[in-house]
């Protein structure tokens, strides 16, 4: 089991989930945003990777990214 996520983690998750691609560039940008939403929380973080149990927790963040993808088909 991973406990931290990684760009092409992330990129997987999207697709599972919610049937959409995103860049990688995007994907670099939701663990920038929740490793400093970790880091104003005085926790520890990984550069290019967040931890699983936060990305899980802050998982409706993705929805503010999605806007605008589309769909695989």
């Amino acid at each position: 089991m991973k406990h931290f996520l990684k760009v092409k983690d992330i990129k997987e998750i999207v697709l599972k989930e919610y049937g959409k691609s995103i860049s990688s560039s995007k994907a670099y940008e939701i663990i920038r945003i929740l490793n400093l939403e970790l880091e104003e929380k005085k926790i520890l973080t990984i550069r290019g990777a967040v931890s699983k149990k936060y990305f899980d927790f802050r998982k409706n963040i993705l929805k503010k990214f999605l806007k605008g993808v589309k769909k695989n088909e």
